[in-house]
């Protein structure tokens, strides 16, 4: 017997990857939709009965959580590395079961193109309007950094970032986010950076940046932070068309302790508190944006004023 806990299903459908849940049931469920067995399978110490099933490895690892108990299998928490961290063992009311193996075999199939990843959709939904899903935190779900890493998969025309304070090392090329920048910098997306002026010492990574195709712009008084993400509507495939814009205006900065990308594996998290703008907000966000531009100076200009004094050469 099968069931799924009704945290796994929220785990899928708040993730923010339109493919993450083709990528766990193909690795959880055979082409006969039966669960597969995977020696490479271990236990998950201080959940009794409790089992980790490797999904993925590398910058977009990610873990699926099983109890199996006889010939009952429960599949439990599904997300990236940090899924394992402290978890508590689930209350037996909070799982429902699949009554129908036609809905497991359904499951293997393309996302979207079957009445389970419907229903998982509007779950999806009903979760990102429900009353307190457009808080993020970056200590404990929802968290900011993954509703960002999340949309990877999914086209995008248009990122903004603002942030005073940066970890310029959360955009490299060899980090998750500096990737996934490049990747729809290739496609096309534009993505522009606005933050405070950089020190003498940090010119040399704002030129790699813009070498990249980043746009950076600086405001001295810069105190604000907001990120922007506008999803490519005419690039989305039909299982992506209730994809959504994301626009976040919050405490975080984009830093290690700011965006906080290890979680509760962090000692001791820097607590910050971000929110999602609905629709009909964004136009005065549009507004003070804009602003922001107006009256920023281009990352070509303070390099040829800090040139002109003979710093940065």
């Amino acid at each position: 017997m099968l069931e799924f806990h009704r945290q796994f299903v929220v785990d899928l459908v708040g993730s923010g990857d339109a493919q993450l849940p083709n990528r766990v049931f193909k690795k959880l469920f055979t082409d006969a939709g039966e669960f597969r067995p995977d020696r490479d399978d271990h236990q998950y110490r201080g959940i009794e009965d409790a089992w980790i099933r490797v999904v993925s490895r590398g910058n977009t690892a990610y873990r699926v959580i099983y109890l199996r108990k006889r010939d009952t299998v429960t599949l439990y928490r599904a997300g990236p590395h940090s899924v394992e961290d402290n978890l508590a063992a689930p209350r037996q009311v909070d799982g429902f079961p699949v009554v129908s193996q036609e809905a497991v075999d359904a499951a293997v199939r393309p996302v979207g193109g079957n009445a389970l990843s419907q229903d998982l959709a509007k779950s999806r939904l009903s979760l990102e309007q429900s009353e307190a899903s457009r808080f993020m935190k970056n200590h404990e779900s929802r968290r900011l950094y993954e509703q960002i890493t999340g949309r990877r998969l999914l086209p995008h025309k248009e990122v903004i970032l603002v942030s005073p304070y940066i970890s310029l090392d959360l955009l490299k090329s060899t980090q998750l986010l500096g990737q996934m920048l490049d990747e729809w910098l290739r496609d096309g997306c534009s993505v522009t950076l606005i933050t405070k002026p950089p020190s003498a010492a940090e010119l040399a990574e704002f030129d790699r940046l813009e070498s990249r195709g980043f746009s950076v712009l600086y405001v001295p008084r810069l105190h604000a932070k907001a990120y922007v993400f506008r999803v490519a509507k005419d690039k989305l495939n039909q299982f992506q068309q209730q994809v959504c814009d994301l626009v976040v205006l919050g405490s975080a900065n984009l830093t290690n302790s700011g965006f906080n990308p290890d979680g509760i594996r962090s000692k001791e998290p820097q607590l910050e508190l971000s929110y999602q703008i609905e629709d009909k907000d964004q136009d005065e966000l549009e507004g003070f944006l804009a602003y922001l531009a107006g009256m920023s100076v281009g990352h070509d200009v303070v390099r040829s004023n800090l040139s002109s004094i003979g710093v940065g050469q």
